[in-house]
């Protein structure tokens, strides 16, 4: 099976194409067939299509090569998720593709080494607060268990249970407010290889999203909603 992966959630987004089949011990293999990276996040409308053709192309594919189609979902730009989203609805659409929306930040935390009981993800919402997400880990996986919730970064880091390990772009901007903490000097980044990967793991379980219920994780209001409330008191 051949899928096609897109993130737009974040300021640097992502085309991927997967091909998934049985290794051996019959364990899934995931190889990553191309790729492309979206650079400015205010582009990915005028980017995004182009990467895709790219991507396929790069695959020696068509669109009607595609089984499975994932995308990142958020939390995240509401611009660039909406972006993404629609493309994948789109693509699905026209080439009768499943669709399975991955959120944001548990690409991220499939990301990171299962190597610490717990792990929160920390993204940057860009209006003084983060976007937590808690997991722990049963033995194979991160499992999420708590969020993704927006909060000061106060009051996420006051949440934060013992112990735990700190990945995500909204550690740094406030890192006061996450001080002592076990933040990874490098935490990388979520892409659409492991939206790819969470989503062809969910479609080997037989899990289906409606198409029409693919929309964006967006727990804030948008700067359109908070300009309509000032004009009308």
């Amino acid at each position: 099976m051949i899928t096609l992966a897109l993130d737009t959630s974040g300021p640097v987004g992502s085309v991927a194409v997967l091909r998934h089949s049985e290794a051996g011990h019959g364990a899934p293999a995931h190889a990553v067939l191309s790729r492309e990276t979206l650079g400015d996040g205010m582009r990915h409308g005028v980017d995004l299509f182009p990467a895709m053709e790219r991507a396929l192309k790069g695959a020696s594919l068509t669109p009607r090569d595609i089984g499975l189609v994932a995308v990142g979902t958020g939390p995240g730009s509401y611009t660039g998720l909406r972006v993404g989203i629609t493309a994948a609805r789109a693509f699905a659409y026209a080439t009768g593709a499943r669709l399975l929306g991955v959120p944001s930040c548990d690409a991220w935390a499939a990301a990171t080494d299962i190597d610490d009981r717990f792990l929160a993800v920390i993204l940057d919402a860009k209006v003084k607060a983060v976007y937590l997400a808690l997991y722990r880990n049963d033995g194979r996986a991160w499992v999420r268990y708590e969020g993704p919730e927006l909060l000061p970064p106060e009051q996420a880091a006051a949440r934060l249970p013992a112990h735990v390990r700190l990945v995500g772009d909204g550690v740094a901007p406030y890192a006061a407010a996450f001080a002592g903490r076990a933040a990874d000097e490098h935490p990388g980044s979520a892409d659409a290889v492991c939206v790819a990967r969470i989503a062809m793991d969910r479609d080997d379980r037989g899990e289906r999203d409606p198409i029409e219920q693919i929309v964006p994780l967006y727990l804030r209001r948008t700067e359109a909603e908070i300009r309509r409330e000032a004009q009308h008191g």
